[in-house]
């Protein structure tokens, strides 16, 4: 393992523990529960039956699918199975979130957990559907 993480600006691994207080990690949940009057309406905790939530499961399949047959299939269809699911990528960013657990999801799913970065060319949906939930549209 690494010494340093990528996300504690060049901080010995080790020293996150540390710097993380039990009376920290209490607070979490008091502060995710202080964020959900802000969702105006829409409620805060996740719904695994949402279209968008349907959508991921798809999107999550195709993505298990394509590391599954990465090194075993032709360029061909490998690209096929990247163009289709970017196709279904389309289609999560278009359906209106219900809830924050939508919104995460689509940002899973644009940014293919991480791996890819929050682009301008489809990043204004997402800020579009931000703004709706904090109901700032």
């Amino acid at each position: 393992m690494a010494d340093h993480c990528h996300n504690t600006l060049g901080l010995p691994s080790a020293s996150l523990p540390a710097a993380v207080s039990q009376r920290a990690t209490l607070a979490v949940p008091v502060a995710l529960a202080a964020l959900a009057p802000a969702f105006t309406g829409v409620p805060a905790l996740a719904h695994d039956d949402t279209p968008v939530m349907r959508l991921c499961r798809k999107w999550e399949a195709m993505r298990a699918a394509e590391d599954t047959v990465w090194n075993e299939v032709s360029e061909a269809t490998l690209e096929a199975m990247i163009v289709a699911r970017s196709t279904l990528e389309a289609r999560i960013l278009k359906t209106p979130s219900e809830c924050a657990a939508d919104f995460a999801a689509k940002l899973v799913a644009f940014t293919c957990w991480g791996e890819c970065v929050l682009s301008d060319a489809g990043a204004g949906q997402i800020w579009d559907d931000a703004r709706t939930l904090l109901g700032r549209a």
